[in-house]
């Protein structure tokens, strides 16, 4: 059976398979360890509205008008945070309080916010786990105290404040080195089978047979049967 001679294949080549394995696992395993750790800063901002006295408007009262209002502010806050603009203030606000030189392009990159309830989650990647909180905080800041001059209108319709900060490794990143390990070694292994069947196919093509299987080389066979 074909099955037969792929497996006899397979274990007469097994070093050749062990050791593409091995070297593929080797290169990924030492690009992880030179990639060096990412670190994941993260600020969150709780956004709340000024809602005004019943006297002055009865519709703010109302808490459709709140849930919308609140969504709006929270659509221009989210598209904001990642634009070039809103990490130029970031820049200047790291460089000011903290003695921070970043680039304003570089930061843009590498701030990220995801909307929760009426609030965003601030996430800043770098290669320093103090670098990475600062920037998020600073971040966090300038939403809280430096917007108007991005969104005139925000602090006459609302308040921002930090409410919590922290940082750690980058779960994320980390996962994707393991996947990258994992999908390295899998390359090496199925490749290199690959390659020795392809090999068997070669050679079933040329009519040789396989050494190990009952009836050996079919061309020595033959050479054997006319000498006979």
């Amino acid at each position: 059976m074909y099955a037969d001679t792929l497996w006899a294949g397979w274990r007469r080549n097994w070093i050749a398979i062990a050791a593409a394995t091995l070297v593929l696992l080797a290169l990924a395993s030492t690009w992880v360890a030179i990639s060096g750790q990412s670190y994941l800063g993260r600020a969150q901002v709780l956004v709340s509205l000024k809602v005004p006295d019943s006297g002055q408007d009865p519709t703010y009262q109302v808490e459709i008008s709140r849930t919308l209002a609140i969504n709006y502010v929270m659509d221009d806050l989210e598209q904001l945070v990642t634009g070039a603009a809103f990490a130029g203030l970031v820049a200047d606000r790291l460089a000011r309080e903290s003695q921070l030189v970043i680039d304003a392009g570089d930061l843009a990159g590498s701030l990220q916010a995801d909307r929760t309830h009426r609030g965003l989650d601030m996430f800043v990647y770098s290669d320093d786990r103090a670098t990475a909180e600062k920037a998020a905080r600073a971040a966090a800041e300038v939403i809280t105290q430096e917007l108007d001059s991005l969104l005139p209108a925000f602090g006459e319709i609302a308040y921002a404040s930090v409410i919590d900060w922290d940082s750690g490794l980058d779960q994320l990143t980390l996962l994707r080195k393991a996947i990258t390990v994992a999908l390295a070694g899998a390359v090496g292994l199925f490749g290199s089978m690959l390659a020795v069947s392809i090999g068997i196919a070669w050679r079933d093509r040329l009519h040789l047979g396989d050494p190990d299987l009952p009836g050996g080389l079919k061309v020595l066979a033959r050479l054997d049967g006319q000498r006979s």
